[in-house]
């Protein structure tokens, strides 16, 4: 017996081998990047990963039908991608001889798009190839796609550096757009920016669009390090707080 996650596309039922299965998700924000494929819907951050999106309605010409639309992350080679679908409806195991090998076509779907027909009772599931999902094409796509994402984030972290304040601001902003986990370390590195410019639109972004817990153990680390650091500049020249105390009195 196998082990399958059913779900529903355009009024069809289809499976996944359970061993492919990597979480299941609500629908969530996803974003645009620059060269993203037409294939994908974009990307989204899932506890700090990036993981393209996938709408397999679009993939296989079908409308949405459905209210209860769920991402199931599957692992595709090396990489993980989500596919939209319009619900889960069940895991569900099959023996070998639920399963029958597909036609040359069945509903309209080519062969290599499955690798079996499942049969429950009545029901009749489409059992995915996952492989054949994206031609050798869009997985070259796919891969690039990713490591562009890395040289993004790796360009905005020595913009972070740059003399010019205007450039590093802009660096800031575009951490917005990407919006992952991934982002909240330069996030925290802006807020100890010389300009306060830079270091506001990098408080915004924090407290307005990530959960506290995500960057609170960032900052308090953050506050740390400048609280040592003032110290250390105390001891190395006691005469600053003798100074200090002369002026407030």
């Amino acid at each position: 017996m196998k082990k399958f996650a059913i779900f529903g596309i355009g009024g069809e039922t289809f499976g996944i081998a359970i061993e492919k299965v990597v979480e299941i998700l609500n629908p969530r924000k996803v974003f645009s990047v620059p060269g993203l494929p037409m294939f994908l819907s974009g990307v989204m951050n899932v506890r700090g990963t990036v993981i393209p999106l996938l709408d397999l309605r679009n993939r296989f010409g079908k409308a949405p039908a459905g209210k209860k639309e769920r991402i199931v992350v599957v692992r595709l080679g090396s990489e993980k991608i989500g596919c939209l679908v319009d619900d889960i409806k069940e895991i569900l195991s099959l023996s070998e001889e639920d399963i029958s090998r597909p036609p040359r076509i069945f509903r309209g779907f080519k062969t290599e798009y499955l690798t079996g027909i499942g049969r429950k009772g009545e029901q009749i599931i489409l059992i995915l190839n996952l492989d054949n999902i994206l031609t050798s094409e869009e997985k070259i796509c796919l891969r690039n796609l990713l490591t562009l994402w890395g040289t993004v984030v790796q360009d905005l972290e020595k913009k972070l550096e740059d003399d010019d304040i205007e450039v590093r601001r802009r660096a800031v902003e575009q951490l917005r757009e990407i919006k992952a986990s991934s982002t909240i370390p330069l996030l925290l590195k802006a807020l100890g920016d010389m300009s306060w410019r830079v270091r506001k639109k990098a408080g915004d972004i924090l407290f307005e669009d990530y959960q506290i817990e995500e960057y609170l153990p960032g900052m308090i680390q953050l506050l740390y390090i400048e609280d040592n650091a003032g110290a250390a500049t105390r001891r190395l020249n006691p005469s600053s707080d003798s100074a200090g105390e002369q002026h407030l009195s």
